[in-house]
């Protein structure tokens, strides 16, 4: 099985001003056009100098489950850290495709 973590260089907390949304699925694909247009979306982060936003999903009616949702924040999280946006080797990205996430 792939790692589901992100590399653990970016696996750490943010040292900055961190705001994180807990949304529905409907209103992250709304707040995050640029991953919406590679396809579908799970959680984004916003990243500014000393700054970020994240959006993650809810659990349960509208969002995902409990485990999806501690991965996805793990994820967007090492974007805000300075991973950067691509997904290359991303072992997480490739288990939700094979799974019918």
């Amino acid at each position: 099985m792939p790692s589901l973590e992100p590399p653990a260089i970016y696996d750490h907390v943010y040292n900055g001003v961190m705001a994180e949304h807990i949304e529905t699925m409907d209103k992250i694909e709304a707040a995050c056009p640029k991953e919406k247009q590679r396809g579908h979306v799970y959680g984004c982060s916003i990243v500014g100098k000393g700054w970020c936003i994240t959006h993650i999903p809810v659990i349960g009616k509208g969002g995902v489950s409990k485990w999806l949702q501690v991965i996805v924040r793990k994820w967007e999280n090492a974007h805000c850290n300075g991973m950067m946006v691509s997904h290359e080797n991303c072992g997480f990205c490739r288990y939700l495709a094979s799974h019918g996430y």
